[in-house]
Formats: structure tokens, C-alpha cells, sequence
């Protein structure tokens, strides 16, 4: 099923805030491999270490990522024959983190995605995961910005 990625990310966005800022030092990845700014790698790849906890190394990790966004971006990568993973009636994005971010960073209206009630769901990660580790308020500031300009661009503010 297609669905706007307006709405999907609106679905992101809790009462106690928007509740996958994980996919915003992917966003700021795509954009420092693009050349839009130069920080982007570094809060990704901290943020990656953490979280993957040695399940992959980091440059690993990379080399995926720049693939796909190399992919994403010439348009080479068919982002309708992977789609996104949703927890059943969660609206919770279970798997593809990447490539959602790839699609918002390259503005794509629409995304495929299927619903399955067995996904495993990941944490809630909001700006203060970011705040209790080792990212500085430069850093979470540069999230906080990335995450209003997709809000803005999305006409979600």
C-alpha cells in the first residue's frame, strides 16, 4: 500500500514529541553525503554506535547507507518494492528507517509500507535519548533544526 509521507511522519508525532528522532541523524547523513552540510555522518555515526552496540561496525553501516543513498537519490533504488514495516494499528514504524529517511530527504510524496501485528517494535527514542548520552547541545541543536525543517517542509507546523 502507498501512503503519503505526510502522514506517515504526522503518526510520528506523540504527545510527549515526536517519537522516531532517530530518523533525523539519518536525514542529516543524507544530507552530509549530498554536500548540505558537513556534521551530518558525525551525529549519525554516534548515534549508530549506540544503538547497534557492535551488531555491525560502523563503516559497514556507511558503505550500506551510501549505497542506498546513492541509490535513492538517482532514483535507481524502487523504494515501491521495499516497503516500509508497520506494527499493526501502531502506526509504528517497525523497519526502514533508512530508506524513510532517504524518501524524505529526496521528497518523495509517497512511500509503500505493509502493517504485520508480529513486527517487532523499537523504542521510543525522542530528544532526550540524544540529551542523556555523549551528543552536545550543538548536535542536539543541529537534530532539533533538521527535525522543524521537515515539519515545515511537510507543512506539519
Amino acid at each position: 500500500m502507498k501512503y503519503p509521507l505526510k502522514q506517515l511522519i504526522a503518526h510520528c508525532i506523540e504527545p510527549e514529541g515526536f517519537n522516531r528522532m532517530d530518523l533525523i541523524p539519518r536525514y542529516l547523513a543524507v544530507g552530509n553525503h549530498v554536500g548540505a552540510n558537513d556534521y551530518g555522518w558525525d551525529i549519525y555515526s554516534k548515534m549508530m554506535d549506540i544503538v547497534e552496540r557492535g551488531k555491525r561496525t560502523s563503516e559497514q553501516q556507511r558503505e550500506n547507507f551510501i549505497s542506498l543513498i546513492d541509490t535513492v537519490g538517482n532514483e535507481t533504488f524502487d523504494l515501491e518494492e521495499h516497503p516500509l514495516l508497520f506494527k499493526t494499528g501502531t502506526w509504528r514504524l517497525a523497519d526502514g528507517a533508512h530508506r524513510l529517511s532517504c524518501a524524505l530527504y529526496f521528497g518523495h510524496g509517497t512511500i509503500s509500507m505493509v502493517m504485520d501485528n508480529k513486527a517487532k517494535l523499537h523504542d521510543f527514542i525522542g530528544i532526550d535519548w540524544f540529551e542523556k548520552r555523549d551528543f552536545t547541545r550543538e548536535q542536539v541543536r543541529q537534530i532539533l533544526r533538521a527535525r522543524d525543517d521537515i515539519y515545515k517542509r511537510l507543512e506539519l507546523l
